[in-house]
């Protein structure tokens, strides 16, 4: 959270990919709406003493002509 900008390296990864030939189509932001998995998040968090825990990301579906 500290060092890297989620965006950033977001449109790092989907330059790359368009430069190795594959665009693309579909960007869709992941949220965890689960209690369950947001319960074993947060005890995560308190065992690793607020350190590190894993969290929603984003689905990117690519496609490449062959």
């Amino acid at each position: 959270m500290l060092t890297i900008n989620p965006r950033r390296a977001l449109e790092d990864h989907i330059e790359k990919s368009n430069n190795d030939g594959w665009s693309a189509i579909h960007i869709e932001p992941h949220s965890t709406s689960n209690l369950l998995v947001w319960v074993a998040q947060l005890a995560v968090l308190v065992l690793t003493l607020g350190i590190w825990t894993w969290g929603a990301g984003y689905m990117v579906l690519f496609e490449k002509e062959v």
